[in-house]
């Protein structure tokens, strides 16, 4: 930390401890009781850590939106996930700092929206045969890369079973199998994982693997020119649409339907999924 830095949070610390308002400071105590309140929230260890880890790059001490437009300016890649994490710090300032309203509106006016732009690239049959081709020969992120294939799900979703792995919540039926997530979050969720029973029988307990890991593993093939996971689960979405399957049960499958939606009306679609998974998956059998 420069010299100006050190002296600017200084003086926040001195404000804060005054009880003044205005001041958000990032140092060791501060992290330690940010991470208390984000696993209080129910925040996941593995969002946590990336949190920590994009306001220890780049935030030391903020008192004016200006210091925002500074710290952003000095981001040059993973502005979304800094984004992400300050506007999060700034919310633990308010509820247990007690930072006032009107100050961290002030900061949060200037913290650039993040805004999830329509992605119109499309994966060939070719390029994901080659994809699975390439990643067969590391076992994990091959699994990773089937579930996404098989069933749509997301790639935080794929993760997250592989962690976690029950045997008993897979049910293997006529031709596929699949396996009871229960994940809700927002309108992320997905309550299924529907798979080929080849890829269940790839199943098992204690795989360690983290959604950070896969991105290292992408970023060493990036030269190899690998479909992304992102492309991969659009891929099996469009190609559930091209083997007859109605949107609405192709939406089931992927996790895409909206938290409106009742369990009543969800019960009723899982079996309608049931019924056309198979031809998705002879779909997958032939192509791969």
């Amino acid at each position: 930390m420069s010299v100006d830095n050190m002296v600017k949070a200084y003086r926040i610390a001195e404000r804060v401890l005054k009880g003044e308002s205005g001041a958000v400071a990032w140092n060791a105590d501060v992290r330690e009781g940010y991470l208390k309140w984000l696993k209080g929230k129910g925040v996941s260890g593995e969002h946590a850590a990336d949190c920590v880890r994009y306001l220890n790059r780049y935030v030391a001490s903020i008192e004016e939106p200006e210091d925002v437009v500074e710290v952003f300016s000095r981001c040059q890649r993973g502005k979304p996930h800094l984004a992400k994490a300050l506007r999060s710090l700034i919310r633990y300032y308010v509820e247990v700092k007690g930072l006032p309203d009107e100050e961290a509106e002030r900061l949060l006016a200037t913290v650039p929206k993040t805004r999830s732009s329509v992605d119109y690239r499309e994966a060939s049959l070719e390029d994901v045969a080659r994809t699975m081709e390439i990643v067969r020969t590391h076992a994990k992120y091959y699994l990773v890369y089937r579930l996404i294939l098989d069933g749509g799900i997301r790639l935080a979703h794929a993760v997250q079973l592989l962690q976690t792995y029950q045997p008993e919540r897979l049910t293997r039926l006529d031709g596929f199998a699949r396996y009871s997530l229960g994940l809700e979050k927002e309108v992320k969720h997905t309550w299924y994982a529907y798979m080929r029973l080849s890829t269940a029988d790839m199943l098992k307990p204690g795989v360690k693997i983290t959604k950070v890991a896969v991105f290292r593993f992408l970023a060493k093939k990036k030269p190899e020119n690998i479909v992304t996971p992102k492309l991969i689960r659009k891929f099996a979405f469009n190609n559930m649409l091209k083997c007859g399957m109605p949107e609405s049960v192709a939406d089931y499958i992927c996790g895409r339907k909206p938290a409106t939606v009742g369990a009543r009306h969800y019960l009723w679609v899982r079996s309608q999924a049931d019924q056309w998974y198979p031809r998705y998956a002879e779909f997958l059998d032939r192509a791969f």
